[in-house]
């Protein structure tokens, strides 16, 4: 998107803040046509499909906003991990919004991988997969958990009677270290030192396993765990390697 049409953007739609998907724009563009209420009918009302992520990211938060705000949404059929589109890797769902302010939406979990089969299945009446939420469930400004009762109540049932990750952790979740140049900071354990307790033995990946350990001093090293490899529902398997950190 070239720097002038992202200052026309940014001038013109209230979604159009920071990173923000075009997308966002669409909506509030399809919004302010919409037809409004008059008598008995409850005026215009739009659906797209569109990428999931407003639903989560920081750049999504106007669009959230907006959405709350007027009570617009009237309908989500979430398509998860599922990708509709053979060739694009998103992660979509479908938007029915109306201009009149909605007390209620119908959220829909379409399983994956998602078909006309599957999705007609999760809007029948008697669906696990359908539910109807009050605007406030959704979030607000806040990111989206598209939660349905069951496991809105599953989860509230856990959090009652478990403590949080982040009270587990002390609140040291963080996005994983970025070295920038792992084959250097990551590192094979290679055993203790011989004769300095305060030492550790490593392997620095870009050597190579059989290279000569070189020791650094224990304080500096932590623990790395990396992905699929080491991270298992339920279980972790113990690291094998380091971080210089």
């Amino acid at each position: 998107m070239r720097p002038q049409e992202t200052d026309l953007y940014e001038r013109k739609f209230a979604t159009a803040d920071a990173a923000f998907d075009i997308a966002s724009l669409f909506v509030e563009q399809g919004l302010s046509l919409l037809r409004p209420k008059r008598g008995d009918d409850r005026g215009g009302r739009l659906g797209y499909i569109i990428t999931r992520t407003f639903c989560e990211t920081d750049a999504g938060a106007p669009l959230r906003q907006l959405l709350t705000d007027g009570r617009h949404v009237e309908d989500l059929v979430d398509f998860g991990s599922g990708t509709v589109f053979d060739n694009a890797s998103v992660y979509t769902l479908i938007l029915r919004a109306t201009k009149q302010p909605n007390q209620r939406l119908v959220l829909t979990r379409v399983p994956a991988p998602p078909t006309a089969a599957g999705a007609a299945g999760a809007r029948t009446a008697d669906s696990p997969l359908t539910g109807t939420l009050t605007q406030a469930q959704l979030g607000g400004a806040d990111p989206w958990p598209l939660l349905l009762p069951s496991e809105r109540t599953m989860l509230e049932r856990l959090a009652s009677r478990n403590p949080s990750l982040g009270e587990v952790t002390g609140n040291q979740i963080f996005q994983g270290v970025i070295t920038g140049s792992d084959g250097i900071f990551r590192c094979w354990d290679a055993g203790a030192h011989e004769s300095d307790p305060t030492l550790r033995l490593v392997v620095p990946q870009r050597l190579g396993q059989d290279a000569t350990p070189i020791a650094i001093e224990r304080e500096a090293l932590r623990p790395a765990v990396a992905g699929s490899r080491d991270l298992h529902r339920f279980r972790w398997t113990e690291s094998s390697e380091w971080v210089i950190f």
